[in-house]
């Protein structure tokens, strides 16, 4: 009768398996291989590791907990996020769009934080502890600010909306931003990248990469680049900025470059060469410039003497500064010229570093003109000795003739000067229909050898010019508005000049 009874439950058991044969029954008998099914979580959209070694106290104790701060946004109000600080457990938080919100938690070294939800603004700038960020299902995130932390890599490939990337002051060893096709602002200064391709980042208009290790910055596909800190490099080549004509701001301090061509870059307003080893510059296109920077280049005092006479003029709102003090003929340096023009230097030159000067020949229009110094000509732009006379040249177009010449836009008496500084020079010319008569009556009567001329202006300098331009006589009537020119007959057509009126003799 034990046995019978002993039985019975496996009798019940086989019962119950025919029955689920027969009828299609979804019983299921337990097994030791059978597992529960678990749902899986969805993982994080952004991951954040914290270093376990967070240093010392002043008492040498080790730092066991650290305060992590962010900054979060997202593109709709009331976005509502999770945050899993490394303890488990999720706490909810509601964001908004206009103002960031500003989160700050207690955490162990070592945690690992998770963030579930979509922002457009992750801010962990400065918190010095953060050595990974991931980054999964992140569509709206279009500022990422992760500067003064720790990262030695970070994957930026899921992140095609960033706009906006700080990772200033890390350790990174390597950069792709190839697949930031929409970013506009990267901050990546002190670190240790060897290379930056920034060719797939044409909307880029701010681009900071100071003291890091690359050695060459190809920036042809960056048109809109407005603002460059690239400085503390060691490039091998000059760096080219010919299509980079949108910089306003160009900062390379410390590059140790021995030349630069901004002359393509018309809209710079602000130029750092500190630190470098410049001897010349050329700035004459840059006339929206109103901060330059040249302190520790090897220029000379006629070098920057140069760079004073190009620069432009400035008012006071434009608060225009020259830095010079440690180049190499900064306190020689005439820099009267400057603060002439309305810029306040950061020294005071005493101008006998250089007894050259230079003449800027402007264009102009209905003729040409020549400068020359003993007979020879003297192209624009060339060292002149100062003193040196000059003689100004001139062959109108006919049927134009010499009108006058100009230095610094001022006119003057002759046509030949002292070159005793920097100077501009042009000519004027009339047409001939524009000719006046100098006083209603005056006459010229010739002899032989003689050109005599009465009702001109009294006591006031003439010039007599023949059809080609060419100064032939200068002087002064006298109190009765009479001239005597000893000038042989058959000269042909003579142009007498007073002031800005020219009358007309034949000879």
């Amino acid at each position: 009768m034990k046995k019978i009874v002993s039985l019975l439950p496996l009798l019940l058991l086989s019962a119950q398996i025919l029955w689920a044969q027969s009828f299609g029954s979804t019983l299921s008998t337990p097994t030791s291989q059978q597992k529960p099914v678990i749902k899986e979580e969805a993982p994080a959209n952004i991951t954040l590791k914290i270093t376990d070694d967070l240093g010392y106290d002043a008492d040498d104790e080790e730092i066991t907990e650290t305060a992590l701060q962010l900054h979060l946004g997202a593109l709709k109000e009331g976005t509502a996020i999770q945050i899993d600080w490394g303890d488990g457990e999720k706490r909810d938080y509601t964001i908004g769009s206009k103002d960031p919100a500003n989160i700050t938690e207690t955490i162990d070294g070592g945690a690992t934080v998770k963030i579930y939800g979509e922002l457009s603004l992750l801010d962990a700038t400065g918190n010095k502890t953060i050595t990974e960020a991931h980054f999964s299902k992140t569509p709206a995130l279009q500022v990422l600010r992760l500067a003064q932390n720790k990262l030695t890599a970070i994957d930026l490939s899921e992140l095609t909306a960033l706009k906006e990337l700080w990772l200033t002051d890390n350790k990174l060893t390597a950069i792709d931003l190839s697949s930031l096709t929409n970013l506009e602002e990267f901050y990546g200064a002190w670190n240790n990248y060897p290379e930056l391709k920034t060719h797939m980042n044409t909307k880029l208009t701010v681009l900071t990469c100071y003291n890091t290790a690359i050695t060459a910055l190809d920036l042809s596909h960056n048109k809109a680049l407005e603002v460059l800190t690239a400085g503390a490099n060691k490039y091998t080549n000059p760096l080219d900025l010919s299509q980079n004509t949108a910089l306003k701001s160009l900062d390379l301090e410390g590059a140790g470059l021995p030349s630069i061509d901004v002359t393509p870059l018309v809209r710079l307003s602000k130029l750092n060469m500190q630190g470098n080893q410049l001897t010349a510059l050329d700035i004459s296109q840059n006339k929206a410039l109103r901060l330059l920077d040249l302190r520790a280049n090897p220029i000379d005092a006629c070098t920057l003497n140069d760079i004073y006479f190009l620069l432009p003029k400035a008012e006071e709102v434009d608060e225009a500064r020259a830095y010079i003090n440690k180049t190499t003929g900064g306190a020689t340096s005439e820099t009267a010229m400057l603060t002439n023009k309305g810029w306040k230097v950061d020294i005071k030159g005493d101008a006998t570093g250089c007894s050259t000067v230079r003449l800027l020949c402007l264009p102009v229009d209905k003729g040409t003109f020549t400068t020359e110094v003993d007979g020879k000509i003297i192209p624009s732009w060339t060292p002149i000795t100062k003193g040196d006379r000059v003689t100004v040249t001139a062959k109108p177009n006919q049927p134009n003739y010499i009108a006058r010449v100009l230095l610094n836009d001022m006119p003057i008496e002759g046509n030949s000067f002292e070159a005793d500084k920097y100077m501009t020079v042009t000519v004027e010319f009339l047409v001939e229909d524009a000719l006046e008569e100098v006083v209603q009556g005056a006459t010229i009567h010739c002899t032989e050898k003689e050109i005599y001329a009465e009702g001109l202006l009294p006591n006031a300098s003439y010039q007599v010019y023949d059809v080609a331009g060419l100064l032939l006589a200068e002087g002064t009537t006298n109190a009765y508005g009479a001239l005597v020119l000893p000038i042989e007959r058959g000269e042909g057509l003579l142009l007498i000049r007073q002031g800005a009126t020219i009358i007309k003799a034949i000879r």
